[in-house]
This record gives C-alpha cells, structure tokens and sequence, in this order.
C-alpha cells in the first residue's frame, strides 16, 4: 500500500486517514502528500489526482480552523474537481473510500469524514 516501507508498518494512506479523521489535518497532509508522490512516481496519474485532492481537502480544513475562509473554499472546489476526475476514471470506491460521500459532504460545506469500505 502507499507509503508502507516495511512489513508490520502502517501506510503513509492509512495513516493519513486516522489523523484525519481525528482532527489533525496538518499532520494528515503530509501523510497524503507522500502517497501522492509515490503514486506520481509509479505512474499512476489518476491515484496521484486522489492523493492530491485528499492533501487539497485537509488544507482546507486547516484554513477553516484557522478563520480562512477564502482559502478553504478555494481548496475546498480544487479537491472537489480532483475527486470527481478521480472518481471518473477509478469508480466510486477509491482504496475503500466511497468517494460520492466524500464528495457530497464536501459539497455541502460538511466537514467531510474519510470512511474506508471494505
């Protein structure tokens, strides 16, 4: 999986999703940064576009913690159209997660929950 350098190691994906979920969106950005750099690297353009997007969505809410509206409705409209050209292409489950939820919570100014779906 993205981001494990070793057998027993969480993924820098997985990873980024729990801090995420907890709160600590700076802390996921860098996570889902080094995925999508690792799927830069192995060619995979459209996971890198998913990767990019979740690093887009957790800035955002690090300008909404930090009273930036303007900047969090601008990442917030770039994640959104990375996810859906992601979707497009990869379907509506991207390593578990079911990105028209996602998309819908984002849509609506929610702040968004990372579900992973078997």
């Amino acid at each position: 999986m993205y981001g494990s350098s070793s057998e027993g190691e969480p993924d820098d994906f997985a990873y980024g999703v729990d801090l995420f979920n907890a709160g600590y969106y700076w802390e996921a950005h860098v996570f889902f940064e080094r995925s999508w750099r690792e799927a830069t690297d192995a060619g995979e353009p459209t996971m890198a576009l998913f990767f990019q997007a979740l690093v887009q969505l957790a800035a955002a809410l690090v300008n909404r913690r930090r009273g930036k509206p303007t900047g969090e409705a601008k990442l917030r409209a770039r994640s959104l159209e990375k996810l859906r050209q992601s979707r497009r292409e990869l379907g509506g489950s991207i390593l578990g997660v079911p990105v028209d939820e996602l998309m819908a919570e984002l849509s609506d100014g929610r702040t968004p929950v990372l579900r992973i779906c078997s």
